[in-house]
């Protein structure tokens, strides 16, 4: 990989990560046949000693209803801005944020980041 290269990340692998982008509610449906549209792509930032630092942008809209088994779901929308590193020889990292999101007329923030496997 080289600097200002771009790519668009794995559809599936974005619909399981995206799926989880919605507000703290007593719902905590995960499931990706909720997505209506969304996509992450990548830049890569830096490469350096084998590592490689990129920067993800994304979005997502679906419908996500504040109890659970209800009909009732609000549209919601949101952006995502992070980072993504590639380390040889370990699992990526991936770091993501809201940039802006609203469910229904609320708007939201949520962060996630993966956890790296405890060394053995």
């Amino acid at each position: 990989m080289t600097p200002g290269q771009t790519w668009e990340i794995d559809r599936g692998i974005s619909a399981r990560i995206l799926t989880y982008f919605y507000p703290q509610t007593e719902n905590n449906d995960a499931r990706i046949d909720r997505l209506e549209k969304y996509g992450l792509s990548a830049k890569t930032l830096m490469v350096a000693n084998g590592v490689v630092t990129a920067r993800v942008d994304g979005f997502v809209t679906m419908r996500h209803a504040f109890y659970p088994g209800r009909t009732d779901a609000q549209p919601l929308a949101a952006e995502v801005v992070g980072v993504l590193t590639f380390t040889p020889g370990r699992p990526p990292t991936l770091e993501l944020a809201t940039t802006r999101a609203v469910h229904g007329t609320r708007p939201f923030k949520v962060a996630a980041q993966t956890v790296p496997p405890a060394p053995r």
